[in-house]
């Protein structure tokens, strides 16, 4: 489901989690998985910078998921961009919005991306800057 990390960068630890939440099985099973994880992030200690990214096989941005982000206090800067596709038209969720990434506020996300013209895997390529 997650694999976690701490990364130091520059003298300052960040801890990096690693989602791959259920493809199989229903929305609900995923709301739970999601809500193990930002159970999880809550035993960081501040101010350390904090990333959850990775395939959450579900739209975050619709509630109850969004709902369980706005409440761990968490940045959802994929959500700027609005409705969008992280998987390409050739694949069985084409059109999904599934994969995100996550930032607490020890962070200042910018330039979210999604990279629709890499086709190198069933997902296309996200990414930020920090």
């Amino acid at each position: 489901m997650a694999l976690i990390c701490e990364v130091s960068i520059q003298d300052k630890t960040h801890v990096l989690y690693n989602v791959h939440i259920e493809s199989r099985g229903n929305n609900d099973l995923r709301i739970s998985q999601l809500s193990e994880v930002l159970t999880e992030v809550k035993s960081v200690h501040p101010p350390t910078p904090v990333i959850i990214a990775g395939d959450f096989n579900f739209d975050i941005s619709e509630a109850p998921a969004a709902a369980l982000i706005v409440e761990s206090r968490l940045k959802n800067p994929l959500s700027a961009i609005g409705r969008h596709a992280t998987v390409p038209e050739r694949h069985r969720r084409s059109g999904a919005a599934i994969d995100w990434i996550l930032t607490n506020e020890a962070l200042s996300p910018r330039q979210s991306e999604i990279h629709s013209n890499i086709s190198a895997s069933d997902h296309f390529p996200i990414s930020l800057q920090l």
